[in-house]
């Protein structure tokens, strides 16, 4: 199956005008898909970024990647990156490069979203001649190598637990809001949320929506909502669970005994044993167990059911 690509970004005028417009789409795209991808891909840099950045200062600016939910039902996954002045030499400019999934359809293999994160399939500008080329698989990015997310997870330890408990709550009711992580770097918003998959049931892990990077979180779609310590700050409250991995750990315990539960193994060094127990916590705290891993009393009440 081939899947729809759209490039957008600001170019010389052509048949469709000047300024911000796709420069490149497969055929077959309706209007209509268009014009709601146009709302997801747009890219603001942060405010703290330089405002003529050289070419190594880009490549410090946070990466947009979100896969978001259409309103037929499928996927748009997209990657948005600032590239500075555009063909008039204004400032501001930057590139969408966007995968439309359509309902039920996945990533070649079967691969989940995340997955394909700064994958090299993924292009900074227009292709030529307009014609977008056809992707039959997305090489995954080292950053999401099973060594590298152990290593991110014993980092974020403090902030495991709190985190898997609100991403059980958005993704087990629609209307629990949304998950807010602040990190520095996009790519950490990436691995939280290649953890996050890690735990999920495969088909929740597949219908999971995320951004690793946006200005304004308020106006963001997607569960999970990654920002930087300049994008505009949100309260913690019922809309919006807020994570920021840039200031003091949390300290409160977590009653949660699922997310306790995901947060030790990963601090283990054992996620293979998410795959391996299969859906449920019974079977997870299980293995746990027995693999030496020690858990609360109430984990252990629930292996012992």
């Amino acid at each position: 199956m081939t899947l729809a690509q759209l490039h957008y970004t600001s170019a010389p005028p052509g048949p469709d005008g000047s300024g911000f417009r796709f420069t490149a789409v497969s055929a077959g795209v309706p209007q209509g898909l268009l014009r709601e991808a146009e709302q997801l891909i747009g890219y603001e840099p942060p405010r703290d970024c330089p405002a003529r950045p050289d070419a190594e200062e880009l490549k410090r600016f946070p990466k947009s990647f979100s896969c978001s939910e259409l309103s037929d039902g499928g996927r748009l996954l997209s990657r948005s990156v600032y590239t500075g002045a555009d063909y008039s030499g204004r400032w501001g400019n930057f590139h969408a490069h966007a995968l439309h999934l359509p309902p039920g359809a996945r990533l070649p293999d079967g691969a989940l979203p995340i997955t394909a994160w700064e994958s090299p399939r993924w292009a900074d500008s227009t292709p030529p001649g307009g014609r977008p080329v056809p992707v039959d698989r997305f090489e995954p990015s080292g950053l999401l190598r099973r060594d590298a997310l152990v290593a991110f997870a014993a980092s974020r330890a403090a902030w495991l637990a709190p985190f898997f408990a609100d991403l059980g709550a958005v993704t087990r009711d629609p209307g629990a809001g949304q998950i807010v992580l602040v990190e520095h770097d996009s790519a950490d918003v990436a691995q939280w949320i290649a953890l996050a998959c890690a735990v999920l049931p495969r088909e929740e892990a597949h219908r999971l929506t995320f951004t690793t990077y946006t200005r304004r979180p308020q106006q963001a779609r997607q569960q999970i909502v990654g920002a930087v310590p300049s994008s505009e700050r949100v309260a913690s409250d019922h809309r919006y669970r807020v994570h920021d991995c840039t200031g003091r750990p949390p300290a409160e315990p977590v009653p949660d005994t699922w997310a306790e539960v995901c947060a030790r193994v990963w601090t283990a060094g054992r996620p293979d044993l998410f795959r391996d127990a299969g859906d449920g916590l019974g079977p997870l705290t299980v293995a746990a167990l027995t693999a030496g891993i020690a858990l609360r009393s109430d984990a252990r009440a629930v292996a012992a059911r």
